[in-house]
């Protein structure tokens, strides 16, 4: 994982260490297929990464990780997102120790 220098906003991952980290997240009852959990990880990284890797950003990692949950809730239907943001923490953690 890396950021380009100085632009956070556009952080991303490989294509082989996003497989990684949805091998790691499947094996924890994750609910997405592949290509939607490469697109929700980006949106993880875009409400995240700010609380919890700079530091830079106007909210906590509490409410980083709220915002994240509305977005899985809102446009993937998820009625308890709580428990699939967990796994996608949790995923990305254990593969680039995220926090």
């Amino acid at each position: 994982m890396k950021a380009p220098p100085g632009n956070v906003d556009n952080f991303s991952m490989s294509d082989d260490d996003s497989d990684k980290v949805f091998s790691i997240y499947s094996a924890h009852g994750g609910k997405l297929d592949k290509v939607k959990f490469r697109s929700v990880l980006q949106k993880f990284f875009d409400h995240t990464f700010d609380a919890y890797i700079s530091g830079m950003g106007p909210i906590d990692r509490d409410q980083a990780m709220s915002n994240f949950e509305k977005y899985l809730s809102r446009y993937h239907g998820f009625t308890r997102p709580e428990q699939e943001a967990t796994r996608v923490f949790y995923a990305v953690d254990s593969f680039a120790s995220y926090t």
